[in-house]
């Protein structure tokens, strides 16, 4: 299954033949008749032919203009050819690097390049539209759109690792409350970014427990290297990658073995080789060793790097390539934590010069297993620990354009909601992702901060031939894996049924179609969503008056869905429609809305909960005395920033065009809502959308009053401050130039999409 997630995901590896450079390794491991090269490798004679390969691009995030890296094998001349259909030629470094600037057209999806007379590949590569940095971390998902429920993996555990594969994230080994783990745990990725639930791969397992390795997939292999289990291991296992993405069992590699045991190491690709970098073997390493990486994606022996070594010996460093440079940044070492920084030049075949300090880059505070992840010119470091213990600061390296480093500075405003180390970090459709790790005690809980630091919406783009089957007025929205789901809203015709679009890796949409066999119970409208677990539910909502029931579907592993039926024992305390729903903690809660009483309409300002089982159920429905609205409301809009629930706007005589916020307590309860002072609509609405992009939260269309009937086209905003406190909101250049209330506005990769409403079109409105 492809989706927006897995663009820093497999290494794919394909050949064609070609004279073998100097330095490349024999073909599919043929024997070696000649002399090493510095890094111990033999090489046959020059007349025998090799494959090409693709290994890596760096980074494979990117926006238009920067230039990334090609790794692999390559004859004189490279051709790029970028997801979106754009092909142009590369600066061939040598033998085994390239580059190219990335063009305005280029999109989402496999990356390829032509060259040696054919075309090989692909790696995954993304253009971002938007400028790319680290925003607020939380540990609730934003749920602008819909409750969604943040996952946690399954068991709690530090020094793991992290590795998207197609459309699921693996999280492999590490150490427990039981010591060293075997376990793999999984998770599908939605298009959005968001994750399905972490399930144990039962019939996945490490041949040894370990901790503290390195994990990088090459072709369709997921290696293992090193770690700690009884001791440093130097063993390699891989598990086979199949074609759905799903792993096979682990094995240890037979004559691949890493020339020292060490955990706390480093791993990178660079060009034709697999580079292990320092670590621990009884004392803080050094050394470098590297294997070739065979055409079938298979490893040759590994063998110490001569004559190139760490300036530090260190461990629980992170690695990072930024252009022909590599950095080492802090760990620990014989003295202790570190807060320097070293480098080397990464040659044009793949070979590296030596390591030296990174002149006046050091971080502000000394630390050992944080994380690291470039985003646009910048590199981020998160978290780890330190002399006080583990951190929650977040530091910034600013990269100039030679790829050198300037001073580090704190990122503003910045920092995890709760202190790890050893954890592991990815990022997944617009945000970056930590997971577990250790704080006071072993931790099995997620956070995550978007990566869009612009926040801009482009002007509105029509979506050609991208239209629902029928008019669907204030439907619900769910991306559930590669899917995007429209349930409800269509009274008749179209009564209950529900239709999907499927997503491409670009983030564009396929057609709608009616999904078959597969209805809701009642013709829901003005209803909420929450997806918990592997549920879909639909809570409340109007069928000719006020609905207090709530339905269930099951999400199926390929992303369909099974029958909706009602939840029996789960039902509203104040049967209701045009209300909210969030997820906080354990808690499902519904917020306003509008009851029906004698045939009448009456709004809402009442706020009930049902707890959260851990098989994804629900509890009964209680009323929360305690966190009622301010101002009965319906039609609002609700949003999770930082740690605030913001209840915006909405439809009563007694409600001002104003926004109100709860702040959510630790035990995952919320305070009481007030009124936030200053901060309101520049025209009271209804009916309208609500979403987030990067620090701005956004307002879309509406309905100005229920007495007018008339719908607006503007689009207001308000700026996020580093506390999650809301700025006052502001019109700004983008309208909607279709009337619209009573639609949504879903949002994946380089857009954010307007559905539903008064027409059965989709339109959207890209990110910048």
């Amino acid at each position: 299954m492809k989706n927006l997630g897995w663009f820093l995901g497999v290494l794919l590896i394909a050949s064609c033949e070609f004279p073998r450079p100097a330095d490349v390794g024999p073909k599919d491991g043929a024997p070696d008749d000649a002399a090493p090269d510095d890094a111990g490798v033999m090489d046959g004679p020059a007349s025998v032919s090799t494959n090409c390969q693709l290994t890596a691009i760096e980074p494979a995030l990117a926006n238009t203009d920067d230039t990334v890296t090609i790794e692999g094998t390559f004859a004189d001349t490279v051709t790029v050819n970028f997801p979106g259909g754009t092909s142009a030629p590369a600066t061939v470094l040598g033998p085994h690097r390239a580059t190219i600037i990335v063009p305005a057209s280029a999109t989402a999806g496999d990356l390829t390049i032509t060259t040696c007379g054919s075309t090989v590949g692909p790696v995954p590569f993304r253009r971002a539209s938007f400028q790319m940095g680290l925003g607020m971390f939380g540990a609730e998902l934003d749920q602008a759109s819909g409750a969604h429920q943040m996952t946690k993996l399954v068991t709690a555990r530090d020094s793991h690792t992290a590795t998207v594969i197609g459309g699921h994230l693996y999280i492999v080994g590490g150490v427990g409350s039981g010591g060293s783990l075997n376990s793999v745990e999984a998770a599908v990725i939605n298009a959005d970014g968001t994750l399905g639930p972490f399930t144990i791969a039962g019939d996945v397992t490490l041949a040894t427990a370990r901790q503290a390795h390195t994990a990088v997939a090459i072709g369709n292999r997921l290696y293992v290297l090193g770690g700690l289990g009884i001791g440093a291991l130097s063993s390699v296992e891989q598990a086979t990658i199949g074609p759905d993405g799903l792993l096979g069992t682990f094995a240890t590699v037979a004559g691949v073995t890493l020339t020292t045991a060490r955990q706390g190491h480093t791993s990178a690709v660079i060009g034709n080789y697999l580079y292990v970098f320092g670590g621990f073997g009884g004392s803080a390493l050094n050394s470098i060793e590297r294997a070739a990486i065979n055409t079938d994606g298979s490893l040759g022996p590994f063998m110490t790097v001569s004559g190139v070594s760490l300036a530090a010996a260190r461990y629980g460093h992170t690695t990072t390539i930024v252009g022909n440079k590599l950095y080492i940044i802090g760990g620990a070492g014989s003295g202790g934590t570190l807060r320097d920084v070293e480098q080397a030049t990464i040659n044009a075949d793949g070979s590296l010069g030596p390591f030296e300090a990174a002149a006046g880059v050091m971080l502000s505070a000394a630390r050992t297993t944080h994380s690291a992840v470039v985003l646009g010119k910048a590199i981020y470091v998160v978290g780890g620990v330190g002399a006080s213990g583990s951190l929650t600061s977040v530091e910034q390296l600013a990269i100039n354009d030679d790829s050198s480093l300037k001073a580090v500075a704190p990122a503003t405003g910045v920092s995890l909601t709760s202190a790890r180390r050893g954890h592991a970090a990815v990022v997944l459709g617009n945000y970056f992702y930590v997971f577990g790790g250790a704080g006071g005690s072993y931790l099995n809980s997620v956070e995550t901060a978007s990566i869009n630091i612009s926040g801009g919406l482009e002007a509105l783009i029509p979506a050609p031939g991208v239209m629902f089957t029928f008019q669907r007025t204030k439907p619900t929205m769910a991306v559930v894996g590669n899917y995007l789901y429209a349930i409800g809203g269509a009274f008749f015709p179209g009564g209950n049924s529900i239709e999907r679009s499927t997503i491409s890796t670009d983030g564009t949409l396929a057609p709608f179609s009616v999904v078959p066999d597969i209805v809701t119970m009642a013709s829901h409208g003005l209803h909420t969503i929450a997806i918990i677990g592997n549920y879909i539910y639909i809570v409340g909502g109007d069928n000719g008056g006020s609905l207090d029931t709530v339905e269930r579907a099951l999400i199926n592993p390929d992303s369909s869905l099974g029958a909706f039926a009602i939840v029996p024992g789960v039902t509203l305390r104040t049967a209701r429609a045009y209300h909210t729903s969030v997820i906080v903690g354990n808690y499902l809660y519904v917020f306003g809305g509008v009851k029906s009483s004698g045939g009448a309409q009456i709004s809402v300002n009442s706020t009930e909960r049902a707890q959260i089982n851990a098989d994804g159920t629900l509890q009964t429905f209680s009323t929360v005395s305690n966190n009622s609205l301010t101002a009965v409301r319906s039609g609002q809009g609700t949003a999770i920033v930082g740690g605030h629930v913001y209840i915006v706007g909405g439809d009563d005589s007694a409600a001002p065009p104003s926004l109100e916020q709860s702040t959510i307590q630790a035990d995952g309860s919320l305070g009481a809502f007030s009124i936030v002072a200053g901060v309101g609509f520049t025209i009271q609405r209804f009916l309208f959308s609500i979403t987030l992009t990067g620090p701005y939260l956004n307002i879309l269309g509406g309905s100005v009053s229920i007495g007018s009937g008339l719908d607006a086209t503007i689009v207001e905003r308000s700026n996020t401050t580093a506390d999650g406190t809301l700025k006052p909101f502001k019109t700004f250049g983008t309208s909607i130039p279709v009337l619209r209330s009573s639609h949504t506005t879903p949002t994946f990769g380089n857009y954010v999409y307007i559905a539903g409403g008064l027409s059965k079109s989709v339109d959207w409105l890209q990110l910048k």
